[in-house]
């Protein structure tokens, strides 16, 4: 009998834009195909234990929370991405600057015997092309735009804007209509379970119906401007909601669980635990980096102000919902961010056309495309030729 064949799901955070798409194939691809495959799920640096690999990912997380910090670091090293080719720069990081976790990583890659290493960061799928035994390797890129890290070698490549996976194509000598493929933006499962309507999410989380109600999020790390909005927005004397997820700054929380609130402003701090979701889809404006989290307002017919712009890809996925979509407005100065919030409260109104663009992108979400497009590219390139068989 044929043994199943064997899919490695390997989590990486460098922030959490890269675990939750994981986390949302995962779980469609498990409800639809687990009688097929023998499914490995792997939190790939911390599951040993092994210090080498936590100070590896603890790097990667380091350098989230700089580029946060200082946006011209993180600004410079994209530039330094785009003019660098991939395998000089990919060998400088893992090979001569994380010498021992590259090594580790190698022989934890190729102990697990994968016949299918499905990635959605650059450095897992960089190590299945190292091991002796070479996998068939899917990346999914989280980003509007393929950058050179996700340009690296793989069988199937899967992107989410048909602008990246344009220019995708450009790049001819790594990628073609077979090896790229465009697919729906993964994000959470969780989205398609809570309700559409702002004001049923309100009425469920027992927050004011009639309020205007803003919801910030910085990013897993909660980095950025929502310390300085919240504390000047708390003091209004208009009837707002203010909801703030912390995500893993728990020095943040702690802050805001001290603030002195007026009484006709609900204030909500979130912190890490918390379900998110049913916030967002109960919000009128979305305030955050511009990252990956844009898109679940996004999803809701929420407009966003994208207030943070830490390095030059979310510089472009930034562009690409203000652009591209048309849902959100860019503005990164403290006090003019200030000023566009008070006009939105203030005019309602104002935010019904980015509502009616965001309506537009509804359809670009969800895992089960992108499932169906892995799991027909895996039944014809790998099954058919029994290459990868246990």
């Amino acid at each position: 009998m044929v043994k199943k064949l064997r899919i490695l799901f390997p989590y990486v955070e460098a922030g959490l834009g890269h675990i939750v798409p994981m986390k949302a194939f995962v779980s469609e691809f498990e409800k639809e195909h687990s009688d097929e495959f023998e499914i490995i799920e792997s939190d790939f640096y911390k599951e040993d234990n092994d210090q080498d690999l936590i100070k590896y990912e603890t790097w990667l997380c380091n350098f989230v929370k700089l580029f946060a910090f200082f946006p011209f670091l993180g600004n410079l090293v994209t530039f330094f991405d785009r003019i660098i080719p991939i395998n000089i720069a990919s060998n400088l990081v893992m090979r001569a600057f994380h010498r021992k976790a590259y090594k580790k990583s190698l022989k934890k890659m190729d102990n697990i015997h994968a016949d299918i290493v499905f990635s959605t960061h650059w450095a897992t799928n960089y190590y299945a092309h190292k091991i002796k035994q070479i996998p068939y390797t899917i990346l999914y890129c989280p980003d509007c735009e393929l950058i050179n890290a996700f340009s690296y070698s793989s069988d199937l490549t899967l992107i989410s804007t048909e602008i990246g996976y344009k220019k995708g194509l450009k790049k001819k000598h790594r990628f073609n209509e077979n090896n790229l493929k465009m697919t729906k933006f993964l994000i959470r499962n969780r989205a398609f379970e809570i309700p559409y309507d702002k004001y049923e999410n309100r009425k469920n989380l027992n927050l004011p119906i009639d309020n205007f109600t803003i919801m910030f999020m910085e990013g897993g790390y909660g980095i950025g401007k929502m310390e300085f909005l919240c504390k000047k927005l708390v003091n209004d004397n208009r009837n707002i909601t203010i909801i703030a997820a912390c995500g893993r700054n728990v020095k943040l929380y702690k802050k805001f669980m001290s603030l002195e609130v007026n009484k006709n402003v609900t204030f909500v701090p979130l912190k890490i635990n918390e379900d998110v979701l049913p916030y967002i889809a109960s919000c009128d404006l979305f305030v955050g980096k511009g990252g990956n989290s844009i898109a679940e307002p996004t999803f809701f017919s929420h407009p966003s102000i994208i207030s943070t712009l830490s390095t030059g890809i979310e510089k472009k996925i930034a562009r690409f919902y203000q652009d591209d979509v048309g849902s959100s407005v860019i503005c990164t100065k403290k006090k003019d961010l200030l000023k566009l919030i008070n006009t939105f409260i203030d005019n309602p109104s104002l935010l019904k056309s980015y509502e009616e663009k965001a309506y537009l992108d509804h359809d670009r979400y969800g895992a089960k495309e992108c499932v169906e497009i892995v799991y027909n590219q895996i039944k014809r390139e790998v099954e058919a030729n029994g290459k990868y068989r246990n």
